[in-house]
């Protein structure tokens, strides 16, 4: 039975093709330098995100940037390093940062 099972399921010779396509699709972007105002507002907001915070957090991950939005769930200020659900997202590589309406300290 296990082997007449076998015949139905799906086939395809070309596996991990259709992601590699996918993957030569991706447009590459330089990573923008920030300005010091900029710099500053984002220092800031790091300043006051605590964990538990609902954000919208933009960031360059292996050339293109990237929108996330979800619950701080770590902040390690050794590592400057930020968790958003399962996601590492070191300060440096942060372009910008949004706190949800639902946040009750937040004053952006």
């Amino acid at each position: 039975m296990i082997d007449r099972a076998k015949q139905f399921s799906p086939f395809s010779p070309l596996k991990g093709f259709y992601s590699k396509i996918l993957e030569k699709e991706k447009i590459v972007v330089p990573r923008h330098e920030m300005l010091e105002d900029k710099a500053q507002d984002l220092s800031q907001k790091l300043n006051l995100i605590k964990k538990g915070m609902m954000v919208k957090i933009i960031w360059y991950r292996e050339g293109e940037y990237v929108k996330k939005e979800g619950m701080v769930s770590k902040i390690d200020n050794e590592r400057e390093k930020l968790t958003v659900v399962k996601e590492d997202i070191f300060f440096t590589d942060i372009w910008d940062i949004e706190l949800e309406e639902n946040n009750p300290e937040n004053i952006f």
